[in-house]
């Protein structure tokens, strides 16, 4: 579990924090929020429970083009009724495919951090899409998360099955 910090902040969170204030349609506002020229994207969905925090969803804001929303090279699918240029796509980090190779299928990102958690490692990486990162956390069983290093580049696949998309 992780424990908060007080007085500390990070980007990811404050962008949230933003977005849920600020309400539906305004991320482009908010600092962090994943728009062009921003130097963080939204990120992983921030959950508080008492004194914990823990990040259980990656929540990327993403473009719509030509009724399809998606990752460059991890997934695409029909954007949702009524986004208007830009939608929000929730997933799991257990949904997330991670593979070594170079000619697997998949978004390029660097590993950014490893955090072993017991039986699964998650994996926080960065790519970049329409010219701007990514973020993107990765739950993979600790065995072969083992050989994976941080500052390596790795290819992140993502099931179209298990993403939510809904209008920014």
């Amino acid at each position: 579990m992780w424990q908060r910090l007080t007085g500390v902040r990070d980007p990811l969170t404050s962008a949230a924090d933003c977005v849920n204030r600020r309400g539906r349609g305004s991320a482009g506002k908010c600092p962090g929020s994943g728009r062009a020229g921003s130097r963080w994207s939204l990120g992983p969905e921030t959950q508080s429970g008492g004194d914990q925090e823990r990040r259980d969803r990656n929540a990327v804001e993403l473009e719509v083009r030509n009724g399809r929303v998606g990752i460059p090279g991890a997934f695409q699918i029909d954007a949702p009724e009524g986004s208007n240029g830009h939608a929000l796509a929730f997933f799991r980090p257990e949904d997330v495919k991670v593979a070594r190779s170079k000619d697997a299928p998949g978004l390029e990102a660097r590993v950014e951090l490893k955090i072993f958690l017991g039986a699964t490692t998650r994996l926080h990486m960065v790519g970049e899409a329409d010219g701007r990162p990514i973020s993107i956390f990765g739950d993979l069983p600790s065995r072969q998360a083992r050989l994976i290093e941080e500052g390596e580049t790795v290819r992140v696949d993502i099931d179209p099955d298990h993403v939510q998309v809904f209008p920014a």
